[in-house]
């Protein structure tokens, strides 16, 4: 993998890491008024709050691949 590879697979990294992380704010924030409207009207409006276990998994994998990478730029001396 040459330098160029590596930059333009980082970039890639970077933007899934992105788009990921935009997904976990936005049900974060829908999860959150549905957990005060639940409060204040029934515990059932609970099963509305949706799960972010795809996209935190997501996540991880894409940390450690943007990791991997940042390692081998080192390794190989590339440029940042």
């Amino acid at each position: 993998m040459s330098c160029d590879d590596v930059a333009t697979e980082r970039a890639k990294t970077a933007e899934a890491m992105r788009v990921a992380s935009a997904a976990i704010e936005a049900n974060h924030d829908h999860n959150k008024t549905t957990q005060y409207v639940s409060a204040f009207v029934t515990p059932v409006a609970l099963l509305a709050a949706e799960s972010n276990d795809a996209e935190r998994a997501a996540f991880t994998t894409l940390y450690a691949r943007q990791d991997t990478l940042t390692k081998l730029a080192t390794a190989k001396a590339c440029p940042v």
